[in-house]
C-alpha cells in the first residue's frame, strides 16, 4: 500500500515538474529568446537519443538560449554557487531543470555519476567546457570532461557556437555542428583526451563569429 502511494506521489511530482518546466521555458521564449532575436542554425544535426552538447560560454543567458530554442530535454552541469542563490530560488531552478552541481576545484565524482544517469534517461547533457564565461579569453583551456563522459556512454558530442553580444534587441545566433563520435584507440587515454579536446575546441570555434574567438584556436 505504501509503495503504491509512493509511486503515485512520484508520478504526480513528475507531472507537476514537467508542467513547471514547460511554463518556465515558455517564459524564457517570451522574455529572452524573442527580444534577442535568437536564430538557430543546424538543427538537423541534433540526434535522437542521448548526446553531450558543448558550447562556448559568453553570458549567463547561454543555458536559457539553448533551453528556449532547442526542442530537447537538456540537463546542464552548473557551478555549485547556483544552488546558493537566496530565497531558495537557485535550488528551485536547479530542481525544475534537472541541473547538476559541479565543483570548479577539481574532479567531482558525484557530478559524473549524475551526468551518466541523465544520459541513461535519454536526455541531452549540456556542458560549457570553458568552465566559466569567456574562459578562453581569461587564459583557461577547454576541459575534457564532456568527451570522457561521451566516450564512456558511446554517444556523440555535439558542438554549438554562440555568436552575438547577447544583449536585448541584438541578434544572437546558435549554430549547431555535426555530431562527433570519439573513442579511445590506445592505452594512453590522457594524450588522446588532450587531442580530442583540441578537436572539440576547434569545432566549437568554427561555429562562432571568427572575430570573437580568432586567437583561441588550438593547434
Amino acid at each position: 500500500m505504501k509503495q503504491e502511494k509512493s509511486k503515485k506521489k512520484s508520478k504526480f511530482n513528475g507531472i507537476v515538474k514537467r508542467i513547471l518546466k514547460d511554463f518556465f521555458i515558455a517564459i524564457i521564449k517570451i522574455f529572452v529568446i524573442i527580444p534577442r532575436r535568437i536564430k538557430v542554425e543546424g538543427k538537423e544535426n541534433l540526434v535522437k537519443g542521448p548526446a553531450v552538447l558543448v558550447a562556448n560560454h559568453k553570458s549567463a543567458y547561454d543555458p536559457m538560449f539553448m533551453l528556449g530554442s532547442i526542442d530537447k530535454n537538456i540537463s546542464f552541469i552548473a557551478k555549485k554557487e547556483v544552488w546558493n542563490i537566496p530565497l531558495g530560488i537557485g535550488k528551485f531552478i536547479a530542481y525544475i531543470f534537472d541541473m547538476i552541481p559541479v565543483s570548479r576545484n577539481g574532479k567531482d565524482l558525484r557530478a559524473i555519476k549524475d551526468s551518466l544517469k541523465v544520459l541513461e534517461e535519454e536526455k541531452y547533457l549540456g556542458i560549457f567546457p570553458e568552465g566559466k564565461r569567456y574562459g578562453l579569453s581569461k587564459g583557461k583551456k577547454m576541459k575534457s570532461g564532456a568527451i570522457h563522459i561521451a566516450i564512456s556512454k558511446n554517444i556523440p558530442v555535439i558542438p554549438i557556437g554562440i555568436s552575438g553580444n547577447c544583449k536585448m534587441f541584438n541578434k544572437t545566433t546558435l549554430t549547431i555542428g555535426k555530431p562527433i563520435y570519439f573513442k579511445f584507440e590506445t592505452d594512453d587515454h590522457k594524450r588522446e583526451l588532450d587531442e580530442y579536446t583540441k578537436v572539440m575546441q576547434n569545432q566549437i570555434l568554427n561555429l562562432v563569429n571568427k572575430e570573437e574567438y580568432k586567437e583561441f584556436r588550438a593547434d
